[in-house]
Parts: structure tokens; sequence; C-alpha cells
């Protein structure tokens, strides 16, 4: 479907794969892992406890391989390196009826989160700021209208595909408040500018104290005031990243 369903870094890869599944475990099934690393015996182990269709990783151990070959269906992609690594093409192209529409390919540069202007009143923590780099990218990576939530480095909840970035809020919200998530303390991420304060409001409610979008709205100022109001952190990147 092209969107993730979860998403974490800890300090070990056994340990990312266990929190990126607590967001959504119900979508992971049937779905794609990708690992920034070598998955090794015990990985696998944890990963075939549910079915999955794909691995995509750095490389593989000869364990873990045999651990996969248990599961029929499995597919296993490597790169045959330490990290992953990506092409950065610098064009993409997307198919309409008649042709296809050549274009820039979108990308969330390096400094572009860390060079964002603050709106509010106060500022991120550093822990904040760390998740924001996180949550910002994933958003750049999820079909719009969307929303990314964010918490000790890995994501708790997401809305995406949605007609109003607002609906897009409640449905992440809503969601992990079914997966039992506890999204207080999160940061929230969104990849075009919030035209209203709803979502602001939205966020406020679930504990959110820090939030990064775009900026560009004729009520921008709405914005930053209801993030002066509830205490947040306010960024605004200055660029939008719409996938459609």
């Amino acid at each position: 479907h092209g969107n993730p369903c979860g998403f974490a870094i800890k300090d070990t890869l056994l340990n990312s794969y266990v929190e990126a599944l607590k967001c959504d475990p119900v979508s992971a099934f049937g779905g794609v892992v990708a690992v920034n690393g070598v998955v090794d015996k015990e990985l696998a182990e944890k990963m075939n406890e549910i079915f999955l269709e794909v691995v995509f990783a750095a490389d593989f151990t000869a364990d873990a391989v045999e651990v996969f070959e248990t599961k029929k269906r499995i597919k296993l992609f490597s790169q045959g390196t330490k990290y992953l690594e990506l092409a950065n093409d610098s064009f993409d192209f997307k198919r309409v009826d008649g042709g296809f529409v050549y274009q820039e390919a979108d990308k969330v540069a390096d400094d572009e989160v860390k060079n964002s202007k603050l709106m509010s009143s106060r500022a991120a923590t550093k822990e904040e700021i760390k998740d924001m780099e996180i949550a910002y990218k994933i958003a750049s990576l999820t079909k719009s209208n969307c929303v990314v939530y964010v918490k000790n480095s890995a994501m708790v909840a997401v809305g995406m595909g949605m007609t109003s970035r607002v609906d897009a809020s409640k449905a992440a919200l809503r969601k992990a408040s079914d997966m039992g998530i506890d999204v207080n303390g999160a940061v929230l991420a969104s990849e075009a500018f919030f035209p209203f304060r709803d979502s602001i409001d939205e966020a406020q409610k679930a504990g959110v104290k820090c939030v990064i979008e775009p900026g560009g709205s004729i009520r921008d100022d709405e914005i930053i005031e209801a993030a002066n109001e509830y205490g947040m952190a306010l960024y605004f990147s200055g660029i939008r990243h719409f996938l459609h």
C-alpha cells in the first residue's frame, strides 16, 4: 500500500523491530519489513512469529536465511551491505493516462529540520528535535493528507491518505487508542500546512508537546496562537512534501 505502519530506532535491530511492530501489528500482518542493517538469527526468529510477505535488509546472516526458509512464501531482498544504501535519484515519474509526469524527486534535506523556524514561545528539547527529525521524514514518505506522531524515536500513530488533515489526525489518534498506545509527550509532523487549528486542538488532547509543519496557510497565526495557548513548541520548515 506504500504507507508505513511502524518505525523505530533503538539500541539494537531486534528492539527496533519490536517497538516498530507495536504501532500497528494488525496492519503489519502480510506486510513488508525494511531493516537498516544485517538481520541475524534472533531477529529472523522474531519476525517469523507473524506472516510477512517481504523482508528487505542490508544483508542476512546464513542462519537467519535458514530460519526464513521455514516459511514457504516469504521473499528476502539484500543489498549485500552493512547498512541500506539509497540511490538518491534526482528525478521520478508518475503515470497518467496517455503518458507520465516526469519531475524532480522529493526528499527531505539533511538540514531541513535543523533549519526550520521556531514559531512558538517554547522551544523543543533535544529529544523532541530528534523525534521531529524522524516524524518529519516519515511524513514525507506517507501519502497525503497525513500526520505522523513519534515518541522516544518510535512512531506511535499515523494517519494517511485522508481528504482532510484533521481527519488524518483523528484517525491516527483513534488507532493509537485502540492499540493501547500512550501518545502523551509525542511529536507531531505534517507534510503540508495545517489549514485550521483543529488538528492542533486534537493533538493537545492527546498530550502532544511539539509540532513541525511547513507553514504557509493564511491562518498560520491561528496555528501559532493555538501552540502558544497549549505550551507546545511549533516549527515551520517552509517546504511541503506532498505524496499522492
